[in-house]
């Protein structure tokens, strides 16, 4: 019973983050300018990724 009320809780707290997670993405994505500055982070992080595969989008 133990371990079945840790998974339980377990699984909760990750369901709680993800939707936290998600929460928080979408306010800022509610801002224009905000959000341009994160997919401007992420342009500058596409030349870390030596594995050698094209763009996949």
């Amino acid at each position: 019973m133990q371990a079945v009320l840790e998974d339980a809780i377990e699984q909760y707290r990750r369901q709680r983050f993800i939707a936290e997670v998600n929460a928080g993405y979408a306010r800022v994505r509610d801002d224009p300018q905000a959000w341009g500055d994160i997919l401007d982070e992420r342009k500058s992080w596409e030349g870390t990724v030596g594995d050698g595969l094209g763009d996949e989008r």
